[in-house]
């Protein structure tokens, strides 16, 4: 692994993989599809090396767990927005990460996961400036990629600059 440029990373990776072979394999991990997200998210945090991000990362984008939102720093930024309470907080901490998550979950239901991926792009400057001076139809084209309901919830929210996304405390 560090042959290809994981540095530090490459032990945890090694561990994990022994770690996930160890438990089935692929048929393990694709029964992670089948099991509530808290449970595919503690089975995920045993591997070595594997966070709450990283397990929600996997549960989203490869165990077709829609309504789960990964936290980072970045995400917190934007849940600051719509959670004011949250801005004395010093740390991301577990408790902080999940009312995030119910947070998601709740505004956006079954599709969380993906609502807050457009409201990360959102924030993105390279996205900024490029939908800034585009028409309104191309922009929400930059969405296309996405499924039809998380487009659709970029229209009901108003994401694209176009569109005057006014963000409000009660969001």
């Amino acid at each position: 692994y560090r042959a290809m440029g994981i540095g530090y990373r490459a032990k945890f990776m090694s561990e994990s993989v022994a770690k996930v072979i160890d438990r089935g394999g692929l048929p393990w991990l694709q029964s992670l599809r089948t099991v509530p997200h808290a449970e595919a998210r503690a089975a995920l945090l045993e591997l070595t090396g594997v966070g709450m991000k990283v397990a929600d990362c996997v549960c989203l984008f490869s165990l077709d767990k829609a309504d789960v939102v990964p936290v980072d720093t970045h995400v917190w930024k934007i849940a600051v927005e719509y959670m004011p309470h949250l801005a004395d907080s010093k740390s991301l901490t577990p408790r902080i990460y999940d009312s995030v998550l119910a947070h998601f979950k709740d505004k956006f239901g079954s599709h969380a996961g993906w609502a807050h991926q457009i409201l990360f792009a959102a924030e993105l400057n390279t996205f900024k400036d490029r939908c800034a001076s585009l028409s309104l139809s191309v922009c929400l084209s930059q969405l296309l990629f996405l499924p039809v309901s998380t487009t659709l919830f970029a229209l009901n929210y108003s994401v694209c600059p176009q569109l005057n996304f006014q963000r409000q405390a009660s969001v």
